[in-house]
């Protein structure tokens, strides 16, 4: 049997041809416009793969398996040594280190705003979580970026899942969710004579699907996916079930012989080729033509390359907030003017690891040739050349001996050309080896790292900043499917403080207008060694300011890998006692005792702040300011000298001597040029202490 020739759609009764053709005219045309970025695609794959000596054949542009080159009749087996990976893996695990769940605001101005903001943040947390498996889409969707260059997710709400809600009437390939619309249908149709089609249906979930660019198809000239006047995802579905979900429609479609998108020889003409192939599958086309002053709404076409199968006059989100969307939503990650595919990011390596291979195996062939060999006359029995070293080599009797030319051995320069091509790669890649966990040579401290791991994210940090734009685009879609679950969802998610806490939630209370925001995360370095070396720095800081921090902290953050909570400062308790001391100075105009638990350059900082006001107070006439100013400086020297007793190697005083004595003291001593007086028992400071100002008055 054939379909029908035509479709009802709505009120409109159309002819299935006036469809199906101008729809396989554009994903015919399409298609021949993929195929010509589709083989770097699949080199690129080889390469990822380590499976990286490939030849171009000059007569028709088939890529060609190298695996073995023929050098003075010797086949010899090309050497890889696979470089590309790490920087593959590195960039993946930089940009997977950011966070892609955006956060949502509800847009109406009352006082449930804040608790509804709070429901919507849950419940997508929730989904994230047990629904559309958010941390794995994200971390498929790098791999494709870093090696295809070009990747899609399709948010769509799928009924295949979920509990069973029951049996009811499905129309036009669609199920009738609307009780009301559902009795209606089931009538008029019985009126007619006909009997409506039933089939189960679920609660379903919200799907996101990972499309490569086999998947895509995209009009032939457009390179910004926002211009697209329509867009097709094409992919592969088991034939039993286009029949069951179509009915009618799918009358006459049979198996297609696709080849895996997988498959890493599919299409590049390896000599060893063997194409992977999918089993009672047919490719099945969904094309979004988006609204034009024909289709308000836009429509969807759902098709095979011989069947209409559906006509849907609106586009997936037809009531989105932002306009009718087709829930597609494209990655890439370099995009170049003029063209809508990326390039990926193994591409840029790809020359420099060829010719790094090549010399690894100019190497061993060099070596494997210069070993040694024994010429004998020949026997009987001839034997083959082998290669091997001290291989025999057969020689005709009575003939001189050949003469051996070394040729170039294995030396420095060899090495230094492979050392040139890993730089090579380096640049090409723009990532240091800071990023590939390695501290640099001669670098240990952390700012050092910082500023070298923030130069390599400056390359990566429009990528990530781009893919969070369409998170937040992906996110838009995702709170209009979630509009499809039941109206009541229990849920369950980790608290704050690490319990388990379960909600209610209701598809309902979903506001019209929200605000998506995308998180925000900057480029620092992430690997234990500069964890480590922070830790180191911090303890060294604290160190050359004279303000050491406690053991205990050392030791608890090494043995937790990063820096702990710093110990509470002392500086405001310094502050308020100095502050006591010079209220206390002030009245009794007496020196206070220095404490030996005292934060001494905390307490001068404090003091010599007061002693300047006394100094201004003295200036203008205040006798009592100059004599108070005197007695803050002795406090002062004091507290210097005691600080200067505390450093690491400082002697205490010896019996007999005041601290002011010892040697090496940088206060006055007895006897000395320059020891006096600038008021009532107040020294003169001299050496290394700064200049006391004069103090004024009569």
């Amino acid at each position: 049997m054939a379909q029908p020739d035509s479709i009802k759609i709505g009120d409109t009764v159309y002819k299935v041809e006036d469809i199906l053709q101008p729809a396989l005219a554009r994903v015919e045309e399409s298609e021949k416009h993929r195929d010509e970025f589709l083989p770097q695609v699949r080199v690129n794959r080889k390469f990822a793969a380590k499976k990286q000596h490939l030849d171009i054949n000059p007569q028709d542009g088939r890529v060609l398996d190298a695996r073995y080159r023929t050098i003075s009749g010797v086949s010899v087996k090309m050497v890889t040594s696979d470089i590309l990976g790490q920087y593959v893996q590195s960039a993946i695990g930089r940009l997977a280190a950011n966070d892609y769940k955006p956060n949502f605001l509800a847009g109406q101005p009352d006082e449930k705003a804040a608790e509804i903001t709070i429901m919507i943040n849950d419940a997508y947390t929730w989904g994230w979580d047990n629904e559309w498996d958010g941390e794995r889409k994200v971390l498929s969707l790098l791999r494709l970026l870093a090696i295809d260059g070009t990747a899609a997710i399709r948010c769509r709400y799928d009924r295949s899942y979920g509990e069973i809600i029951g049996d009811i009437p499905y129309k036009d390939g669609r199920p009738i969710t609307d009780a009301e619309e559902a009795r209606k249908y089931v009538a008029e149709t019985a009126k007619d004579g006909g009997r409506a089609a039933f089939s189960t249906l679920r609660e379903g979930r919200v799907c996101w699907e990972m499309l490569s660019l086999e998947n895509i198809l995209w009009p032939p000239g457009e390179e910004d996916p926002s211009d697209f006047s329509w867009e097709a995802i094409g992919r592969p579905i088991d034939v039993m079930e286009v029949h069951a979900r179509y009915g009618e429609m799918a009358e006459g479609i049979l198996a297609e012989n696709l080849q895996s998108s997988g498959s890493l020889t599919s299409g590049l003409g390896f000599k060893e080729e063997t194409k992977s192939t999918m089993s009672n599958k047919v490719m099945v086309f969904t094309l979004y033509e988006k609204p034009n002053s024909k289709f308000k709404k836009g429509r969807t076409i759902i098709f095979t390359k011989t069947n209409l199968l559906d006509v849907i006059p609106s586009l997936p989100y037809s009531d989105h907030p932002k306009g009718p969307k087709t829930g597609v939503h494209y990655f890439r990650w370099q995009i170049v003017p003029g063209r809508f595919p990326g390039v990926a990011f193994i591409e840029g390596g790809i020359g420099a690891q060829t010719i790094r291979n090549k010399r690894l195996t100019q190497i061993d062939t060099t070596i494997d040739r210069g070993m040694p060999k024994i010429f004998t006359e020949e026997q009987s029995l001839a034997r083959p050349r082998t290669g091997e070293p001290g291989e025999y080599v057969e020689i005709r009797p009575g003939a001189p001996l050949p003469q051996v030319w070394s040729g170039f051995q294995p030396g420095q320069w060899m090495l230094q050309d492979i050392k040139l091509q890993d730089e090579n790669v380096e640049k090409a890649m723009g990532m240091k080896s800071i990023s590939l966990g390695q501290p640099p040579q001669g670098v240990s401290a952390y700012s050092a790292m910082a500023l070298l791991t923030e130069n390599d994210a400056l390359k990566l940090d429009p990528i990530a900043q781009d893919i969070r734009l369409g998170f937040i685009e992906l996110s838009f879609d995702t709170m209009e499917s979630m509009r499809n679950w039941p109206k009541e969802k229990n849920m369950e998610i980790a608290g704050p403080d690490g319990a388990l806490r379960a909600f209610l939630f209701e598809a309902s209370e979903i506001p019209e207008r929200y605000l998506v925001i995308a998180p925000k995360q900057g480029a620092l370095p992430r690997s234990q060694a500069a964890e480590l070396q922070k830790i180191n720095d911090i303890w060294a800081a604290a160190i050359a300011i004279q303000q050491p921090l406690p053991m205990t902290w050392y030791v608890e953050s090494l043995n937790a890998g990063k820096p702990q909570k710093l110990p509470t400062s002392l500086s405001n308790t310094s502050k308020h006692k100095a502050e006591l001391e010079n209220i206390v100075m002030f009245h009794t105009k007496q020196n206070v005792p220095v404490s030996p638990e005292d934060d001494d350059l905390a307490h001068v900082e404090i003091h010599r702040a007061f002693q300047s006001n006394m100094h201004s107070m003295a200036n203008m006439g205040d006798h009592d300011g100059g004599i108070i100013a005197g007695v803050i400086e002795q406090h002062c020297q004091e507290h210097l000298q005691a600080a200067q007793a505390t450093k690491p190697g400082a002697q205490g005083p010896q019996e007999g001597q005041t601290a002011a004595q010892q040697p090496g003291s940088v206060g006055p001593q007895p006897g000395t040029p320059g020891a006096g007086t600038r008021g009532p028992g107040v020294t003169a400071p001299v050496g290394t202490l700064p200049p006391v100002p004069q103090v004024g008055g009569p």
